[in-house]
């Protein structure tokens, strides 16, 4: 039980609840000396196990974090970040041995914003907000990787376009395939750890999206594999494969799965939802295809566009908004996470 001094006289005993309620009150400040057994001295109460138990308030630019590994409320200054979670700086060595020993984070259920809600609005709006806080460093990124990934794209296709339009085609799938990795993996990098409070560099997102370029690379082999086959054997249609297995990406990205778990997990999480699925694809593709499909309608009937390099700089500035369909398949795959099961390990 607690004692706090006001007015120059001592008051109490209480329990912290009970200060919680006066400083609702403004009965007492953050400022206010408190003493318990086991004290030596009367402190202030925003310099006591107080502090984190009711969640002062802060200086300015410090938070409240809760460890992942021993579920503590911790200042974030007082904190470090292992493999995207927030850890106490005193459980450091502890999560190093627990990770070399095959644990993984979080330990303990992180507080979260996701309710499991798949609203199309409340997914819109939650994607889109995600999206502004990633802004530049997302476009950095899809510029960065796209630019000379679409020059080339746009080269090849000038040079081959009557003699080999196929080979042109063959050569841009190709492309998508390699390039399309490395922006799809730091994007929802950036993405993944946004959500945990962090603000990763461009340099550490550019760096996560070769890193997650294998995991990627499988998982869109095995998506396409498995669409093959429906097609061929049509056991199931290799269209509802392809969109049952649409948050596979987000699965291995997010959850560093290797590529069999993350499309296991998504043929999970959109079990009974293929139509709304489907239906939330096709509209946000809708919303952000728009701008491309329009320039190309355009570059058609304007031969002064239908120059590689125009083409390819002007493709790459086009497909920015693309970014958002894959901001809101993102938020997609973590409200179902969400609602699926409690996410304890």
């Amino acid at each position: 039980m607690w004692f706090y001094a006001k007015d120059e006289q001592q008051h109490g005993p209480m329990s912290a609840q009970g200060l919680k309620s006066l400083l609702g009150q403004q009965a007492v400040t953050p400022q206010t000396l408190v003493w318990r057994d086991g004290m030596a001295n009367w402190l202030p109460m925003d310099q006591t196990e107080l502090a984190a138990e009711l969640l002062l308030p802060l200086p300015e630019g410090d938070t409240w974090e809760t460890c992942a590994y021993s579920g503590d409320c911790v200042r974030r200054s007082e904190m470090v970040q292992i493999e995207g979670f927030w850890i106490a700086s005193t459980h450091k060595d502890e999560v190093v041995d627990y990770l070399h020993q095959g644990g993984r984070l979080p330990k303990v259920e992180l507080a979260s914003s996701l309710t499991g809600c798949i609203e199309l609005g409340h997914l819109v709006r939650s994607s889109w907000a995600m999206l502004m806080a990633c802004l530049k460093p997302a476009c950095a990124l899809y510029l960065l990787v796209w630019i000379p990934g679409n020059l080339i794209c746009s080269y090849v296709a000038a040079q081959n376009s009557t003699s080999s339009p196929g080979f042109a085609f063959q050569f841009g799938n190709l492309m998508q395939f390699l390039f399309g990795s490395v922006s799809t993996g730091g994007l929802l990098f950036l993405f993944s750890h946004h959500l945990r409070g962090m603000q990763p560099s461009l340099g550490e997102v550019l760096s996560a999206g070769f890193s997650n370029w294998g995991r990627l690379a499988v998982v869109r082999l095995l998506s396409g594999l498995m669409a093959l086959l429906g097609f061929i054997l049509l056991i199931i249609p290799g269209f509802i494969i392809l969109f049952r297995t649409f948050l596979a990406e987000s699965a291995a990205v997010d959850g560093q799965m290797n590529g069999s778990s993350a499309v296991q997990q998504s043929m999970d999480l959109t079990k009974g939802r293929f139509w709304l699925t489907l239906a939330y694809v096709l509209v946000v593709t809708l919303m952000c295809a728009w701008p491309l499909a329009l320039f190309n309608a355009v570059e058609e009937q304007v031969p002064a566009l239908n120059q590689w390099v125009v083409d390819g700089l002007v493709s790459t500035v086009l497909e920015l908004p693309m970014i958002y369909l894959l901001a809101f398949t993102f938020c997609y795959y973590k409200e179902l996470q969400a609602g699926s099961k409690p996410r304890l390990f």
